[in-house]
């Protein structure tokens, strides 16, 4: 192993994403880049200057078929997301090159390896009380996902004395609950209108 540099990573991400596109085009399954990775292949033909990282978007079916078969037939990547890996705290996937390294934030926190984003839509109701509530569900269960991943002394990183105890004190709460019972909940949220055709689609996860 080698260190890389940021436009190596690059590279490396750009390879993640012709394996997936070459697989969506082959099983019929329709992607499309995502937030900045979309503004930064239309204004800048590439990436977005300050950005290093690849966002894709799929509709809930998609997704789902996606999950169901892409590991299966890929030896070096493999998408992990919380509907696959019991141990993912997070509510979008993540196509991983396992032939490399990756370590976030730094040296010192997760080891993962260098990925792709799959952000995914789901079906949303035509009621705004209804969208509002699924949305007011969402930033509840990530805040509580969050606070459930973090170590429960991990210093906050502002506040006063009192605003750190009420920190502390909310993480020991959330103890109670197994690991990733808050992200299971994101996704169940997400997926409320999932067998209903409402024309219209939401990102209620991210």
């Amino acid at each position: 192993m080698r260190e890389i540099n940021t436009e190596e990573l690059k590279k490396i991400q750009i390879e993640i994403l012709d394996a997936v596109m070459k697989f969506c085009d082959e099983h019929g399954i329709k992607c499309w880049l995502n937030g900045g990775t979309l503004l930064g292949a239309v204004r800048h033909k590439g990436y977005i200057p300050w950005d290093d990282d690849v966002d894709l978007g799929m509709l809930r079916p998609d997704y789902d078929k996606f999950m169901a078969v892409f590991n299966a037939e890929n030896d070096r990547y493999k998408f992990v997301c919380a509907e696959n890996n019991a141990e993912s705290f997070e509510w979008f996937g993540k196509v991983f090159d396992t032939s490399t390294i990756l370590y976030e934030p730094d040296e010192k926190g997760e080891k993962l390896s260098v990925y792709i984003d799959i952000f995914v839509m789901d079906n949303a109701p035509e009621s705004k009380a209804e969208q509002n509530k699924i949305f007011r569900r969402r930033t509840i269960l990530r805040i509580c996902n969050l606070g459930r991943k973090l170590p429960v002394f991990l210093r906050p990183t502002k506040g006063e004395f009192l605003r750190h105890i009420l920190v502390y004190a909310f993480r020991l709460m959330l103890r109670i609950f197994p690991r990733h019972y808050f992200v299971r909940k994101l996704v169940e949220n997400a997926k409320g209108y999932s067998s209903v055709d409402t024309g219209l689609v939401g990102d209620f996860t991210g």
